[in-house]
């Protein structure tokens, strides 16, 4: 899957970008300048990189809220509670939480239901800090480069006096 993005963060910050999606277990968030972030996901971890600062931060796929978007088989049970469905006309809303650790953050996803795809999806973390992602121009059964979802870290730049 491909789409653009608008990310809107709690504290009013917006930034857009393109989202590249292929499952099992790997993603890639390219965002437009000016936001200085890359987040890439290899199968294994979920990769934050921060161009300005260049900091980078490993984190496994399953301890962030990438791990139910990411997963081969998605189901709505076992590892994953619903705590909420709304059908409205035109939309429809699940809210998950992981079954072992619910209060780590839950995941808000808005399908569309006619044809059904996501549009949208909120995440609310630990610290209760909700961060919500729009999808455009999604398309989907595209061949995508496996090169997408690899992460080299850049060379830190030296400075000589």
């Amino acid at each position: 899957m491909t789409a653009r993005f608008t990310q809107h963060a709690e504290n009013g910050g917006i930034a857009e970008g393109q989202l590249y999606v292929k499952r099992p277990g790997h993603m890639r968030f390219e965002y437009d300048p000016p936001t200085p972030i890359l987040l890439v996901a290899d199968g294994t971890f979920v990769i934050y990189f921060d161009k300005s600062l260049e900091q980078t931060s490993y984190l496994p796929i399953g301890s962030t809220p990438a791990w139910f978007l990411l997963r081969d088989d998605i189901r709505l049970g076992g590892d994953v509670t619903v705590t909420g469905y709304e059908h409205t006309p035109g939309a429809i809303r699940v809210t998950l939480v992981q079954t072992k650790d619910p209060d780590a953050g839950a995941v808000t996803l808005t399908f569309s239901d006619r044809p059904l795809e996501l549009k949208q999806w909120s995440i609310v973390d630990a610290q209760g800090k909700r961060t919500t992602v729009s999808l455009t121009d999604m398309r989907v059964g595209l061949p995508l480069d496996k090169q997408l979802f690899v992460f080299n870290e850049p060379k830190k730049q030296r400075f000589s006096p």
